[in-house]
C-alpha cells in the first residue's frame, strides 16, 4: 500500500464515517490517549475512534443507533482494507475492527479480532509509515476492547502487563492512559471496585506531572472515571474517590459537566 492509497484511504473513511474515524493517530495509544509523548513524532497508528467528546468506554448498550451505523461502516472498511494491507498494517487494522465490533455489541467479532491482531505482531525492522503493533500495544489494545464488552475481570491482567512492559519507557502519555484503562478495568469488573479504578485514576494523573495543561485529556478522561464513581452514593464516600475528585479539579475552579466513561 502505496502513500498515496493510504492518503485516499484515510480520505474516504473520513468521508463515509464522520465523526466516527478510522484515522492514523500519533504513537500506539490509539484507543486510550489520542495524544503524542514528544512533539514531531509521526503518525503511527490507526484507530476506530469516537467522536472527540468522548472520554472513554461505556457499554455498548447506550449507543444510539446512528453511532452503531457509523461504527458498523469502520468496522467493513477496515475488514476490507486487511487484505492489500502490508503485514505490518494487519494488527492496527484488526485493532480498529475490533473496537467497531465492540461498539456494537458483537461480541464474537469484537473477540475474533483481536486474534487477528495477536497473531500478526510485527517483529520486523522499522519501516516508514503507521508504527506496527508490538506486544505491549496488543495487550493494551485487548484490554481496552475487553472493556468496552463490560469484561473487566478479563480486561485487568492485560492492562498490567502492559505497564509491565511501559515501565521505565518514558512514555508518560502512554502509560498515564494504561493507568486509567486499568481504573475502567476495576469499574467493569462483575463486582466492581471502586477504590482500586479511582487509585488507577489518580495514578494516571500522577504519571502525566503536569505536563499537559489542567484540563488536558488525561484530566479530562480521569474526570469522566470520578463522575461514573460518584453516581454511586456509597463509592462517592470512599476516601480514594474523594482524592480522585480532588486531583482532577485541580488547578480549576469548578469541575465542568461532562460525560462519564
Amino acid at each position: 500500500m502505496s502513500d498515496v492509497d493510504v492518503a485516499v484511504t484515510t480520505e474516504k473513511v473520513r468521508r463515509r464515517s464522520g465523526p466516527l474515524r478510522i484515522q492514523f493517530n500519533t504513537h500506539k495509544r490509539c484507543v486510550r490517549t489520542g495524544r503524542v509523548d514528544h512533539p514531531g513524532q509521526s503518525n503511527t497508528a490507526a484507530r476506530a475512534c469516537l467522536p472527540h467528546k468522548a472520554t472513554g468506554p461505556a457499554p455498548c448498550e447506550n449507543r444510539q443507533p446512528s453511532s452503531v451505523t457509523k461504527f458498523d461502516t469502520a468496522a467493513h472498511i477496515a475488514a476490507q482494507a486487511q487484505t492489500r494491507a502490508p503485514p505490518y498494517i494487519v494488527p492496527i487494522l484488526a485493532c480498529a475492527q475490533a473496537r467497531a465490533f465492540a461498539l456494537t455489541g458483537r461480541q464474537e467479532e469484537a473477540r475474533s479480532a483481536p486474534r487477528t491482531m495477536g497473531e500478526n505482531i510485527w517483529a520486523g525492522k522499522h519501516v516508514p509509515g503507521p508504527s506496527p503493533i508490538d506486544d505491549e500495544a496488543y495487550e493494551a489494545f485487548g484490554a481496552v476492547i475487553l472493556g468496552y464488552l463490560g469484561e473487566g475481570e478479563e480486561a485487568e491482567p492485560h492492562v498490567k502487563r502492559s505497564l509491565t512492559m511501559l515501565a521505565e519507557s518514558g512514555r508518560y502519555r502512554t502509560t498515564a492512559g494504561t493507568h486509567l484503562a486499568l481504573a475502567r478495568a476495576f469499574i467493569h469488573r462483575r463486582h466492581p471496585d471502586p477504590e482500586q479504578a479511582a487509585r488507577a485514576a489518580i495514578d494516571a494523573v500522577a504519571t502525566i506531572g503536569g505536563r499537559e495543561v489542567p484540563d488536558g485529556p488525561t484530566a479530562g478522561r480521569a474526570a469522566g472515571i470520578w463522575r461514573t464513581l460518584v453516581r454511586n452514593t456509597d463509592w462517592a464516600r470512599l476516601e480514594s474517590v474523594r482524592d480522585l475528585g480532588e486531583q482532577v479539579s485541580s488547578g480549576r475552579r469548578a469541575l465542568p459537566p461532562g460525560p462519564t466513561i
